[in-house]
């Protein structure tokens, strides 16, 4: 049986006012607020952006789903966790503030952002799944305290993923900090002393401080017996001094990735609802607080199934463009392997039909 993915075409030229008013019949089409009680918590799952950074989803958007949730009598809210590198993020009330300065705020977007992994990421409820590679994953505990999730998501290229999506934001954006390591770990990094400059980037953005200009030459090394793997300083690295082990790596990661947003999805007891934003999409994710936008606009799709709507984004990349998205961001990736893994673990289908609005 096919999934059903939703689609609200959007181009560069689309207006503000027309891609709300196209996203807020998204939100009929796929027909998902309907389910939502009187008095149901319900998370809005999105990312603020970083600091000097501005390709996320615009909080314009938040007011359509949000209206809806609250005329069935649920209440809605904002939320993310708390990220593993150095970062006004890396906390709650940090990230609370980045997101009211990014129009987030109540007095903007009329409801609140509310962390479900508590101060510092660690507020976790662990869960059985019994995967491939995972049997038990480490997520945010205030997931179990939803009656339902809507999960908001920027499509953006990936250094190690290749792609994130809606199964990233899920299993990466809704675990604990331990289960982001958990995540991350066991893949290792190098530095190349030929290419290191020692400018300091990779020191200041590491998560555990496993990086020192202790190298040959004064260059920066990589402590294996600390380094999580998590691949902040191959984004950071301005010089391409960091050798990374691509493959192996991302399609473990990837794999990892798919499993804990089973998790998530168990845990939510399978009451989500998927928007993938195919708007501004760069090279990089939004953590990277940079800008690089790889293709044209193309829509908003909606699903209840996020195995179908991933595979639907990197398909309709590719149908528009003429290039798939790693050949646009990171050709070393194949970005369906997360998805691939997903389908086989029961998270979804990759068999969909789109259903343009």
């Amino acid at each position: 049986m096919q999934s059903k993915v939703y689609l609200a075409e959007i181009n560069n030229d689309t207006s503000q006012d027309d891609r709300i008013s196209l996203f807020d019949k998204l939100i009929d089409s796929v027909d998902y607020t309907p389910r939502i009680k009187n008095g149901n918590l319900t998370a809005i799952k999105t990312h603020f952006g970083e600091q000097k950074q501005g390709d996320y989803i615009q909080p314009c958007f938040i007011h359509p789903i949000a209206k809806k949730i609250k005329e069935r009598g649920g209440i809605p809210f904002l939320t993310e966790t708390s990220v593993l590198y150095k970062s006004v993020r890396d906390n709650a009330p940090g990230h609370t503030m980045l997101s009211h300065e990014h129009g987030f705020g109540i007095d903007q977007v009329g409801i609140p952002t509310i962390m479900l992994d508590g101060l510092r990421g660690n507020n976790e409820e662990e869960i059985e799944i019994n995967a491939e590679l995972l049997k038990k994953v480490k997520l945010a505990a205030d997931i179990s305290a939803c009656s339902h999730l809507v999960i908001l998501t920027h499509v953006t290229g990936h250094i190690i993923a290749g792609m994130g999506a809606a199964l990233k934001n899920m299993g990466m954006g809704l675990s604990s900090r331990k289960g982001k390591l958990q995540q991350h770990s066991g893949n290792t990094l190098q530095v190349m002393d030929e290419k290191c400059t020692i400018c300091g980037a990779c020191f200041n953005y590491c998560p555990v401080d496993a990086i020192t200009p202790e190298g040959e030459n004064g260059t920066a090394i990589i402590d294996e017996g600390i380094c999580i793997g998590c691949g902040e300083c191959l984004a950071r690295c301005r010089f391409d001094a960091i050798k990374f082990g691509w493959d192996a790596a991302s399609s473990i990661i990837q794999k990892r990735i798919a499993e804990y947003a089973l998790g998530a999805y168990l845990l939510s007891k399978k009451n989500m609802v998927f928007f993938n934003f195919l708007i501004d999409v760069t090279k990089d994710c939004d953590c990277l607080g940079k800008s690089q936008k790889v293709i044209p606009d193309i829509g908003i799709l909606a699903s209840l199934d996020p195995v179908a709507i991933d595979m639907a984004s990197l398909d309709l990349i590719k149908k528009y463009n003429g290039k798939s998205l790693e050949e646009m961001s990171y050709k070393s990736f194949d970005a369906s392997i997360q998805i691939k893994h997903a389908e086989k673990i029961g998270l979804g289908s990759s068999n969909y039909k789109i259903m343009k609005i």
